[in-house]
């Protein structure tokens, strides 16, 4: 799964509509809300304004620690199908998480036809994706770990082999250590560590 590294504006003409795209990092419905909002005042003239999103977060698992997925998507007027969904359909083909995609109609006075819509919605949104910077989107878990200094080269290896993030490390009586760890790979993780330091190593959840 990918997240947008940043924000990104396209615009696609057909048979005079003229369609501006809009893609956005968000995280909750209320920024979305306020984006809307915003393009509603810029755009007063608009003929509709269609958007769909996709979130997910460390909160929102099932039992096997994958990810549920909160997806919306409006037509806007638009006939049933033309607009929100193909947009969605978008972020989802492209495997976006945490993203907004918005797209503004201004009617050129030529109908497009059912067909039309949907390519012309599809099209709108994949140029606003067209050349962004995509980051991995992963969900991860925080811990404090503790353990001696004789496990160092153990843990090391450990924390190489699953790639783990080490957000920071203290030396003094023992080795103390926050790591972010891919919630996909906790269980492992953890159990390899408690195997390599004989069960010594100390870890407790960081809150956060």
């Amino acid at each position: 799964m990918f997240t947008v590294a940043g924000n990104k504006f396209a615009e696609y003409k057909i048979r005079n509509s003229n369609f501006k795209s809009y893609i956005y990092n968000v995280n909750s419905v209320i920024d979305i809300k306020n984006k809307i909002n915003k393009l509603t005042e810029k755009y007063p003239d608009s003929s509709h304004i269609c958007y769909a999103y996709r979130f997910s977060s460390k909160d929102n698992l099932d039992l096997f620690n994958n990810p549920n997925y909160d997806e919306f998507c409006t037509d806007a007027g638009e006939p049933s199908g033309t607009a929100g969904r193909p947009i969605l359909n978008v972020i989802k083909q492209n495997k976006l998480v945490n993203v907004t995609i918005i797209v503004i109609r201004f009617y050129g006075g030529t109908k497009l036809g059912i067909r039309g819509l949907i390519n012309a919605y599809t099209e709108s949104a994949k140029l606003t994706i067209k050349d962004i910077k995509l980051n991995k989107w992963v969900i991860s878990k925080k811990i404090y770990i503790t353990y001696e200094y004789k496990f160092e080269k153990s843990i090391k290896k450990i924390i190489d082999l699953y790639d783990i993030k080490v957000n920071n490390s203290n030396y003094s009586s023992s080795i103390k250590q926050t790591i972010s760890i891919e919630i996909k790979e906790y269980q492992t993780i953890i159990k390899t560590m408690l195997e390599k330091t004989n069960g010594t190593i100390q870890i407790e959840d960081c809150i956060y």
